[in-house]
């Protein structure tokens, strides 16, 4: 593995867990919503977070020189439910009725987290090719 920061590892393991709880929130909004075009829209959704991975796989491979950059993870850190979706389900499970806004409100902040957490990332690194 090339020579990284600690700091642009953990920025790659938190990329992966957004995506990865991502996908996990927005197919149980899919299971839970009643409405056929939220159940496409919320499936449409997860489906993305696997793109990101993918584009995110191809930008570390770059950063990293190679597919090392799996290592970062270990699979047990993937399995389950992570605890921000045990949280989020709850937080729709009490919206009742408006389960379906709340999931929506719900994803659109977890892109702003996402946003939020590059953003820092960018910052907080000198490595002009993690930038």
């Amino acid at each position: 593995m090339s020579e990284i920061s600690e700091q642009v590892k953990n920025a790659i393991r938190e990329a992966i867990k957004l995506e990865i709880n991502g996908r996990k929130f927005f197919n149980h909004a899919a299971d839970m919503t009643s409405h056929e075009t939220g159940q496409k829209m919320f499936r449409y959704l997860a489906e993305e977070e696997v793109k990101h991975m993918e584009v995110f796989g191809d930008l570390f491979s770059q950063i990293l020189g190679d597919e090392d950059w799996r290592q970062l993870v270990h699979p047990d850190e993937m399995k389950g439910e992570a605890p921000l979706v045990t949280k989020l389900k709850a937080r729709m499970a009490h919206a009742e009725s408006k389960g379906e806004v709340e999931a929506l409100s719900i994803g659109m902040e977890l892109e702003s987290d996402a946003i939020r957490h590059f953003q820092e990332a960018v910052a907080a690194t000198n490595d002009p090719k993690a930038k």
